[in-house]
């Protein structure tokens, strides 16, 4: 086969091979650097032109010769390459194995079986392949291009990253100055391309392309480096464009974050800082909370903090103008020389996604005149770690051990173990003592356990051995970096739980690591990995067309010229909406605000997506209310109305327009409209303030006219008003429900408890109880009279508890309301008092369906009721951090008196146990339990304690809640010594505190090393 014939298979293998790497991008939601496949055909067999031709001349089919004997290596070989151009690679690579199995294992012969896996698809062979060729010849630079090809490709990419830099750093230095080395340059940019490194991809594009190394290339590698360069800069601008996700935050942060926002409106920026810190440091990609800080850092003039600040916002959230504004004036106005260019880039980006922020040309102005003086570098310091100089030298005279040809292993590990001893924390040792042994020291975990760095290069170091340990042991140990604060944990993390599947936890991981990452690199790689995340749906965040991408950056170049001719001004009803907004904005930037509009109405006319509608309404509505009034004569009424629903702009346009007519009653409309709907931030809201308040002072005199004529009725009928309320409620609503005081004091819960079951007991399932016998004639009103009158109305009994519960509660400093008017007791009251004014009068003729109805109430309504008030019993939940806190305050007593205090143990049946008491009295019963066994234990020579909480069940079937403290003190303790206690002292306190909230108080023996509990239980 020709050369010619071969390079064109090479060109469609590279089609298919790139196709599939789009194909992959556009799976992932969003742009995606792609790795451009290898060079055509066989890197070998396009060298060698004759060897292809000879090729066809042998036999496809036959293992020998035309003479009979038995075929060559180079035969095979020729053999195998004519397969390969003819599309056959499976054919090709039993030939090459046989080429090389027969003695002719050369560089040539094993790129080509590599190259012919890679046409099969299968990665790892090719792999293989390719690296065997590196090791026959170093030189060889199609085996370096092919390698960063399938690599790039594989699914364990991102683990091979540095190993296949660093070959390509070999090949760089081997490969001889030339075209061969060019390629390898050429592939090493693409790798850094796909890893997201574009910085780097493109610098070294940009090298390449430097007249002194392109005059010796040919014109298909120099297109080749152009069009590489071309495609960095759109996926530079593509990834930047795309806004990371915010974390979900916890309510209790949200109350932070509320606190903070209460201190800002109250311009007190130190205390939004110390409010801020608890929230940024658990969610470093949350934005809001960001820029609360940034702005208070600004308020304290700590500009730098605020550029820090304002930068991660901007590339967390890179949509967001108002960061890029922020950042740019902050840079341009305290930032010297440094920042300038920082600055003017940030107004530019500011200005691409805001053009009507036309205040910021006057900034940028203001920083083009202080721009004259050169800029100062700024030097980076780094800082290394000191190192355990014996556990390295431990480390080396193992590792040489190890190479020998007969190591010894048994000596190496021995080194390894006395390392371990002298320095736990000393990685290197570690690994290699895991690799000897499968076994991690507990002394090495037990070091780097608080010291996150370390931790993470403990767990790289074991996940790229060999025969790295599972998953179970080291994702715990990669947990416990990211819990204390190792950036590159969160990346490995997210790399993980992505190979596991995990896209939409890879990409909170991401996002944090990219507000905490300082690097370019770093941050280019992880935009790269979050491109192959597939959390996003495509219509969740839409693909930026390149000519739109092409647009925005030429506008944020000052180029807004270049813009309209990239994306085909002037905009026409043909075009899709995204184009014509992207028209729009440029339109706006160059003043054309009727262009500008006219792509707007383009793009609405053609019934857009809901998100591109409210985008296009927008821009169209805020262009009208800062620019002509008649521009707003073209506009339909219809459309109109749409734009005020989609944008509250739209209503001062509107106002604008009416006070150019003389309206003023439709102008105030659409002003307090506008107000009513627009963020307090708005710019067109200072203006339409002072509008309103001039159209204010201009009718105050007729205002106050008809203030006075409307003061003396209004005065009249509040005063009559608050007369009736009042005297409503004195009669009906004065003091609270049962329920209502349960709720404000539930240590009143007792007490009713107590009353409500004397009422169940004695009057509804006693007292009232025959009357269900009159249904059945089964007996008479006058007996009735007996069992309900005798001997004083069951009505009393009930006003006796009310009064009782009044009594009780005005002690707590709450009074409840009468009786008849008490939702519960009172409807009960008043049953009985009609039941017992009805069995009183004479003759009997005609009660008896009354009384029936009563006794119905009496046996649903009224127990339901009663028994919805017992379910309102005060509930603390503990856990065992409140638990902790409970201990450290008993502590802190033993601390004033100078007494030694023995750590609890603590043990929970549940993470969180509920109680049927107060917090405050169960802290009480909590703190005595405690301190009982404190002082039993205290002589003690090895004092033990233990608190422990847990649910259990009664015979009944009823759970049970449980508070018990142990202690190893032999003195024993009994129920009676506890009843036998003074009031207002110790155990006393737990003795009726317990029995005041209906629980018991259980003592009994423990196993060793404990000797008995002391506790309390509760029914739930």
């Amino acid at each position: 086969m020709t050369n010619r014939s071969g390079f064109c298979l090479g060109a469609l293998l590279s089609l298919v091979l790139l196709g599939a790497t789009t194909k992959g991008a556009a799976q992932a939601g969003g742009p995606r650097p792609t790795m451009s496949p290898a060079p055509p055909a066989s890197a070998s067999a396009a060298l060698d032109a004759s060897s292809a031709a000879s090729a066809n001349a042998l036999d496809a089919g036959s293992d020998e010769t035309a003479d009979g004997q038995p075929a060559s290596p180079e035969q095979l070989h020729k053999r195998a390459v004519a397969e390969i151009n003819k599309g056959r690679p499976g054919k090709a690579v039993p030939l090459l194995r046989q080429a090389i199995d027969s003695g002719g294992e050369s560089a040539l012969f094993v790129t080509d079986l590599g190259f012919a896996h890679l046409l099969q698809g299968r990665l790892h062979d090719a792999e293989s392949a390719f690296r065997r060729a590196i090791e026959l010849d170093i030189t060889r630079p199609h085996a370096y291009v092919h390698l960063a090809a399938v690599v790039s490709k594989e699914p364990e990419r991102w683990e091979k990253r540095d190993a296949l830099f660093r070959i390509l750093d070999q090949g760089l230095v081997a490969v001889p100055r030339g075209e061969g080395r060019t390629k390898i340059e050429v592939a090493y940019a693409q790798a850094e391309r796909t890893y997201g490194l574009l910085e780097a991809a493109a610098a070294r594009c940009a090298r390449l392309l430097d007249p002194s190394e392109t005059a010796s290339l040919p014109l298909s590698l120099r297109r080749q480096v152009n069009k590489l360069q071309q495609s960095i800069v759109l996926d530079q601008k593509a990834q930047s464009l795309a806004d990371w996700p915010e974390p979900t935050i916890l309510p209790a942060d949200e109350a932070r974050l509320a606190e903070a926002r209460r201190w800002a409106s109250d311009h007190q920026p130190q205390k939004v800082l110390v409010a801020l810190a608890p929230i940024i440091r658990a969610y470093p990609a949350f934005c809001p909370a960001r820029k609360l800080r940034a702005r208070a850092l600004s308020a304290l003039r700590h500009y730098d903090e605020a550029v820090a600040e304002w930068t991660v916002i901007a590339r967390i959230t890179p949509s967001d103008a108002t960061a890029h504004r922020e950042l740019g004036l902050i840079l341009a106005e305290h930032g010297g020389f440094l920042g300038m260019e920082r600055a003017d880039e940030a107004l530019r980006t500011a200005l691409a996604l805001e053009p009507e922020w036309v205040e910021l040309e006057a900034a940028r102005q203001r920083l083009a005149e202080r721009r004259a003086s050169p800029k100062a570098r700024v030097s980076e310091r780094k800082h290394s770690r000191a190192s355990e100089q014996e556990a390295r030298n431990l480390h080396e005279q193992a590792e040489e051990l190890l190479d020998e040809e007969h190591g010894d292993r048994t000596r190496a590990r021995a080194l390894l173990e006395r390392a371990i001893r002298v320095c736990p924390g000393y990685v290197p040792a570690a690994t290699l003592l895991y690799s000897l042994t499968g076994r991690i020291p507990d002394e090495t975990v037990k070091a780097l356990y608080d010291d996150g760095e370390e931790l993470f290069s403990l767990v790289r170091e074991l996940r790229y051995l060999p025969q790295p340990p599972p998953p179970s042991v080291w994702q715990r140990w990669l947990d416990r970096a990211v819990e204390l604060g190792c950036p590159e944990a969160r990346f490995e993390r997210a790399v993980d739980r992505h190979r596991r599947g995990l896209d939409k936890e890879a990409e909170l991981d991401l996002s944090a690591f990219l507000a905490l990452a300082t690097d370019t690199r770093q941050i280019e790689a992880a935009r790269a990995l979050r491109s192959e995340l597939g959390t996003r749906k495509k219509d969740e965040v839409p693909p930026i067309e390149t000519a739109i991408l092409q647009a925005r950056l030429r506008l944020e170049r000052d180029d807004p010229r270049g813009a309209l001719e990239i994306l085909q001004a002037p905009c026409s009803e043909a075009m899709r909406p995204d184009t014509l907004l992207a028209l729009g904005l440029v339109y706006e930037r160059t003043n054309e605000y009727e262009a500008a509009l006219r792509c707007y109405a383009f793009g609405l006319d053609q019934h857009p997506a809901q998100a591109q509608e409210r985008t296009l309404g927008r821009r169209m509505a805020r262009l009208l209310a800062r620019s002509s009034v008649a521009l707003q004569k073209g506009i339909a009424p219809p459309r109109i109305s749409r734009l005020a629903e989609l944008e509250p702009s739209m209503q001062w346009a509107l106002a604008r327009r009416a006070l150019e007519l003389g309206d003023l009653g439709a102008a105030r409309r659409h002003i307090d409209g506008y107000l009513r709907r627009a963020a307090a931030s708005d710019r067109f809201r200072v203006e339409a303030v002072a509008t309103r308040d001039r159209l204010r002072r201009g009718d105050q005199q007729r205002v106050e006219e008809k203030r006075r004529t409307h003061r003396r009725a209004a005065l009249i009928g509040v005063s009559a008003l608050t007369f009736l309320v009042g005297l409503v409620y004195l009669v009906r609503y004065r003091g609270r429900t049962l329920a209502q005081a349960l709720a404000r004091r539930p240590r009143l819960y007792p007490e009713m408890a107590e009353v409500i079951g004397e009422l169940r007991h004695d009057v509804l399932k006693h007292r009232t109880s025959a009357l269900g016998l009159l249904r059945d004639d089964q007996t008479t009103i006058d007996a009735l009279r007996t069992a309900l009158l005798t001997p004083e109305p069951a009505s009393h009994a009930v006003a006796a508890a009310h009064a009782r519960l009044t009594a009780a509660s005005r002690a707590e400093g709450i009074g409840l309301r009468r009786l008849r008017r008490e939702p519960v007791l009172g409807a009960l009251y008043r049953d009985l008092c009609r039941v017992e004014k009805l069995i009183g009068q004479k003759p009997h003729d005609g009660q008896k369906p009354a009384i029936l109805a009563i006794d119905e109430r009496l046996r649903s309504v009224h127990p339901t009721r009663l028994k919805h008030l017992l379910t309102l019993a005060p509930h603390c939940q503990v856990d065992a951090a409140e638990l902790q806190r409970w201990i450290a305050v008993v502590e802190q007593e033993w601390a004033c008196h100078k007494e030694a205090f023995v750590a609890p143990a603590l043990n929970m049946s549940d993470v969180v146990l509920s109680f049927p008491l107060e917090r405050q009295a169960l802290f009480q019963i909590f703190a005595n339990l405690l301190r009982n066994a404190q002082a039993a234990v205290g002589s003690l020579v090895e004092p033990r304690v233990v608190v422990v909480l847990g649910k259990e069940t009664d015979f009944a079937g009823r759970e049970q809640v449980t508070l018990q403290v142990g202690d190893n003190s032999p003195l024993e303790l009994s129920l009676e010594t506890i009843e036998s206690r003074e009031t207002g002292r110790g155990l006393a306190v737990l003795r009726d505190l317990t029995r005041h909230y209906q629980g018991q108080i259980m003592i009994h023996p423990a196993e060793a090393p404990y000797c008995k509990y002391v506790g309390v239980r509760f029914a739930q």
